[in-house]
């Protein structure tokens, strides 16, 4: 009886908060090549601060811009803070605007929001501390995996036909 019982409930144990925590891995996974293609796509002076203060005076004469960012592995360069979509992206390679991401940027882009509010906007909308919980399940899963085999429960002890 008590076989059956430390065997559900640790399968849904595990199950259950491990979740959270594969969406946290499988995200990490996935941006964890960022900085890889980033800096492999790094050439010495493929933009210079005269260009930059040239697309400056270009997209933003007002002076509002409130940030810059080179993606390298595309060869964009991104001025946020102006424009009708609130940043304009320009192709480094072309002088004009940028076209459509690759695949690989869009996979970026999308799992770095999750990656990043997943658990917090989680903790801050419901109250619950979710990676506390989610480790706490764990930790007790983990103590019945230690205390299951004493019991003989393990898959090893079992009889073949």
């Amino acid at each position: 009886m008590t076989k059956a019982i430390l065997l559900r409930l640790h399968r849904w144990i595990f199950i259950s908060f491990s979740v959270p925590l594969a969406v946290i891995v499988f995200t990490g996974l996935i941006l964890s090549f960022q900085p890889i293609l980033q800096t492999a796509s790094i050439k010495p002076g493929t933009i210079t601060l005269a260009q930059i203060e040239g697309y400056l005076a270009a997209h933003d004469p007002e002076g509002k811009a409130r940030g810059l960012r080179i993606d390298h592995f595309e060869k964009t360069l991104e001025i946020q803070g102006v424009g009708p979509d609130g940043s304009v992206e320009i192709d480094l390679k072309s002088n004009g605007e940028a076209g459509d991401e690759s695949w690989i940027t869009e996979w970026v882009s999308w799992a770095r929001p999750i990656h990043e509010h997943f658990v917090f906007d989680l903790e801050r909308n419901t109250n619950v501390p979710i990676v506390l919980v989610s480790t706490i399940g764990m930790l007790f899963g983990i103590l019945i995996g230690i205390y299951w085999p004493r019991t003989g429960t393990s898959s090893l002890d079992t009889p073949t036909q």
